[in-house]
């Protein structure tokens, strides 16, 4: 049996990829996140015959990079793993930094933690614009203004046309997954998810809270105007509710926020301080000194 998932980064499918690995047989042949499949797999899947297991997880989206439907259309169960666009946008904000080149930049690193940290202490007062729109200039996009038509054409329309191509797929929410309600899913598999959803440690910085609904302490009422009409496609067809009830006394955790983001961003400078330390010789000679100052610069800003 071959299955894929396939998912928008930030979805909760790393929990989903660990769950089902760990129901699998240990011989079970794991992908995950290619962007292709290569020849060798292709053969062995063709030829593997019911004892071979392969499980695949891969992002839909890569911009500007279309999704290789044909690539997948040899699995046998097919899942679209969806979340509600709301709660997906807070988890892309707080994450999204990870991949920009400005990681060690203590200035402009430390002004984004600033801000989360006032959204903390007051939520109502920091609009999730103002927190995206900051994300943006820190990465030197000018392009907020149309980031609206943007969003539509790179998120809403590649999932949409996911799930019209690609015949046979099941579409799992994040949070009946969440809530463990997977009933049906076991169903289309054929086999019941005894597995841990645990996450290897390599990839345990991609989970943040494994609930859902935060989105009603993030956004504010004058945030409603901008991002209604931009969610409201994905929210109407994957039949999640289209009303904004935010809370009324909301509360930001500094956990799955501001420290969230200090650890995340730690765990990335840690691991490029490895990457750089061994020299073009294969020595450390000059590794530990370029780590300890880096380190150091981690420790001023970050450190509570």
């Amino acid at each position: 049996m071959n299955i894929v998932i396939i998912a928008v980064g930030k979805s909760g499918s790393t929990g989903l990829y660990f769950k089902i690995k760990n129901s699998l047989p240990r011989r079970t042949v794991c992908l995950f996140e290619p962007h292709s499949l290569d020849t060798e797999t292709k053969q062995l899947m063709s030829q593997g015959g019911e004892e071979l297991f392969v499980l695949a997880k891969v992002l839909a989206i890569h911009p500007p990079n279309p999704f290789p439907f044909q690539e997948f259309l040899c699995f046998d169960r097919r899942i679209l793993l969806t979340r509600d666009p709301r709660d997906r946008h807070i988890s892309a904000l707080l994450y999204g930094l990870l991949e920009s080149p400005f990681l060690n930049d203590e200035q402009k690193m430390g002004s984004f933690l600033e801000l989360l940290q006032r959204k903390e202490a007051k939520p109502k007062s920091v609009s999730v614009r103002e927190i995206h729109e900051h994300y943006m200039k820190l990465m030197d996009r000018d392009d907020f203004p149309e980031w609206r038509a943007q969003y539509q054409k790179i998120f809403v329309d590649p999932l949409f046309e996911i799930a019209s191509t690609i015949p046979d797929v099941f579409v799992l929410k994040y949070e009946d997954f969440v809530d463990d309600q997977l009933r049906e899913l076991e169903n289309y598999l054929g086999f019941a998810l005894k597995g841990q959803s645990v996450v290897d440690r390599e990839f345990s910085r991609v989970e943040r809270t494994r609930s859902y609904g935060g989105w009603k302490d993030w956004y504010t009422h004058d945030d409603i105007e901008f991002y209604e009409p931009v969610f409201a496609p994905l929210l109407e067809r994957y039949d999640y509710s289209g009303e904004w009830d935010l809370n009324s006394m909301p509360v930001i955790d500094p956990w799955t926020t501001s420290e969230y983001f200090v650890r995340i961003t730690n765990e990335r400078r840690n691991r490029d301080v490895k990457k750089n330390s061994v020299a073009v010789s294969g020595t450390q000679s000059s590794g530990p000194g370029l780590g300890r100052r880096i380190l150091s610069r981690v420790s001023r800003l970050f450190v509570k």
